[in-house]
């Protein structure tokens, strides 16, 4: 089973981007990363402090 996994950008993706649950920050950039994580129950792997702190996707660094 692979470590890391590359992901495309799907519509489905995209419109989860737009509508995380609250509260979370307007960077559309990160919105992405975190709606992929969510999406493909994932692990995002970041120094984000902000997607460190979202408690909606599982993050480490």
């Amino acid at each position: 089973m692979p470590k890391l996994k590359l992901v495309q950008l799907t519509p489905v993706i995209a419109y989860r981007s737009t509508s995380l649950p609250q509260p979370f920050h307007d960077d559309p950039a990160d919105q992405i990363i975190v709606a992929t994580g969510r999406q493909q129950n994932a692990t995002i792997l970041t120094k984000d402090e902000k997607i460190l702190a979202y408690d909606h996707v599982q993050s480490i660094w």
